[in-house]
């Protein structure tokens, strides 16, 4: 029997996990510049873990103990994930009508920025 007789299914789940993984290299916006052009072809779950990844890769979440410049770019840092994830939300729902999840489920990448150590000087305000 001949290989070319075999009919394959029209997309094998290792083809799908190979186009989930080459996004990864197109970064945020180049992730949310193909949804926009080409349709969504993974999950809105799928989607935000890949954002998740992307940004785990850039490594900004690492020590975010040194001091207040920190702080301030740990802000826009969380700043810029959101605004991705929230324009990821928005395409998405274009693509799929109301299938989009109303609550905002916390990621990965927003739990480890939350529960980063705060510096020894910006201890909480306590009231007497």
């Amino acid at each position: 029997q001949n290989l070319t007789n075999i009919a394959l299914p029209e997309e094998s789940g290792l083809d799908k996990a190979r186009r989930f993984y080459e996004l990864y290299d197109l970064g945020a916006d180049g992730i949310l510049k193909h949804i926009a052009d080409n349709g969504a072809s993974f999950s809105f779950d799928n989607y935000r873990r890949l954002m998740d990844f992307v940004y785990l890769g850039s490594g900004q979440t690492g020590d975010m103990s040194v001091g207040r410049a920190n702080n301030l770019m740990e802000a826009k840092y969380k700043e810029h994930y959101e605004n991705h994830i929230n324009r990821l939300r928005d395409l998405l729902s274009q693509a799929q009508g109301a299938g989009m999840p109303k609550s905002r489920p916390t990621s990965f990448v927003q739990r480890s920025i939350s529960a980063s150590p705060r510096p020894m000087s910006e201890k909480p305000n306590s009231q007497a």
